[in-house]
C-alpha cells in the first residue's frame, strides 16, 4: 500500500498513466498517502480511514486460501515518527477479519535508494508481512 506523506504517487507514475492513455491529475483526488497532503492536521487521520478501507476491499476480494502481501515503512524508533503509530493502527485493523500472518520479516533499504528520494532520506527498512485469507472461514 501506498506510504503515508512520502510520495506523490499519481505525479511519480505519471509516465505509466500516459502510456496506458489515463490522465494522472484525474488520480490525484484519489490518491492514499500523497505527499502534498502531508501539512493537513488530518492527513494521518485520513491515511488511516481510507488505507483501511482499501485493504478492507482487498480481503473481500480474495480467494478463500489467498495472499496477501504488504510492504510497509519502518520508522527509526529513536525517530517516534507518528506514521509508525499510523501504519501500526492498519495493522492493528487487519486482526480479526478473514485474514492471517504467515509470514513477517524485515528488510534493510541500500542508502543510495534512499538517497535518490527526499521523502524516504530517513527511512532505513521495511516491514513485509504476508497474510493468507482462511479457508474454512
Amino acid at each position: 500500500p501506498p506510504y503515508p506523506g512520502m510520495m506523490d504517487y499519481a505525479t511519480a507514475q505519471r509516465l505509466s498513466y500516459y502510456w496506458l492513455g489515463l490522465d494522472p491529475e484525474a488520480a490525484l483526488s484519489d490518491e492514499l498517502g500523497a505527499r502534498r497532503r502531508r501539512a493537513r492536521k488530518d492527513s494521518l487521520e485520513r491515511y488511516t480511514v481510507d488505507i483501511a478501507l482499501a485493504l478492507d476491499a482487498t480481503v473481500a476480494l480474495l480467494k478463500p486460501g489467498g495472499y496477501l502481501c504488504l510492504i510497509l515503512p519502518m520508522f527509526a524508533a529513536k525517530s517516534a515518527d507518528p506514521r509508525q503509530d499510523a501504519l501500526q493502527a492498519v495493522l492493528d485493523g487487519l486482526k480479526g477479519k478473514e485474514i492471517d500472518v504467515v509470514w513477517m520479516g524485515q528488510r534493510n533499504l541500500p542508502t543510495g535508494r534512499r538517497q535518490l528520494n527526499q521523502g524516504w532520506a530517513t527511512l532505513e527498512s521495511e516491514r513485509i508481512v504476508i497474510y493468507r485469507k482462511g479457508v474454512s472461514r
